[in-house]
């Protein structure tokens, strides 16, 4: 089976229960320490640490968190910036006014 990588954002909408992420819910899933951080970050400004840690504590018996390495980092890099263009072209992006590396 293909496991899906949840960015921060996502793990956010499948914990709020957003119809348009149930499927993603159902699958197997992947995200990083980094991704886990951001996502208690906020657990904890909105929900304080007994609601956060019986949270976090679900969600990796749920989800693979894995610990990404420094050639893990090195290669997304080499992906975004091969990719830079189609990151330019992202609607956010264009609105604060922000080009892409090889723009």
């Amino acid at each position: 089976m293909v496991k899906l990588f949840a960015d921060t954002y996502a793990l956010v909408e499948i914990l709020k229960g957003n119809p348009a992420y149930e499927k993603y819910s159902q699958k197997e899933l992947i995200s990083s320490e980094f991704n886990i951080f951001e996502l208690a970050y906020a657990m904890y400004r909105d929900f304080g640490r007994t609601d956060s840690i019986n949270i976090l504590s679900f969600l990796r018996s749920r989800i693979e968190v894995i610990s990404p390495e420094d050639l893990d980092y090195l290669e997304a890099s080499r992906f975004r910036l091969s990719n830079s263009e189609t990151a330019a072209a992202h609607p956010r992006r264009k609105r604060r006014g922000i080009r892409g590396a090889a723009a």
